[in-house]
């Protein structure tokens, strides 16, 4: 039974490590982003918004999203993915400069 436990806290502890060195991140994407690894970056955003990271972090994924998408002269994603900022977080800093900016929603 003793092995058992050790075993059972050995592998807790091993996938919560493994799981935070997985961790979606705004960092990582910006990374990506500044190598002109655009895909890897918008695919790294989308985790963020699909992960449990905090609300400024996911203000911030839209944000970079949205500009990805401008910069592509996709302009309507990049309206929409701002308009999803301006909705989920309206109080954010990236919201804010998104309204003073760009006249969105």
């Amino acid at each position: 039974m003793r092995n058992f436990v050790v075993v059972l806290c050995c592998f807790m502890f091993l996938s919560c490590q493994y799981q935070s060195i997985q961790a979606a991140s705004v960092r990582k994407a910006e990374i990506f982003k500044e190598h002109g690894l655009l895909t890897e970056a918008k695919k790294e955003l989308i985790d963020v918004l699909f992960s449990d990271a905090s609300a400024d972090e996911k203000a911030q994924a839209y944000y970079i999203l949205g500009g990805i998408a401008f910069n592509e002269k996709r302009m309507s994603t990049a309206l929409n993915t701002w308009n999803e900022l301006l909705e989920k977080y309206p109080n954010s800093s990236q919201a804010t400069f998104v309204k003073g900016k760009y006249s969105v929603n």
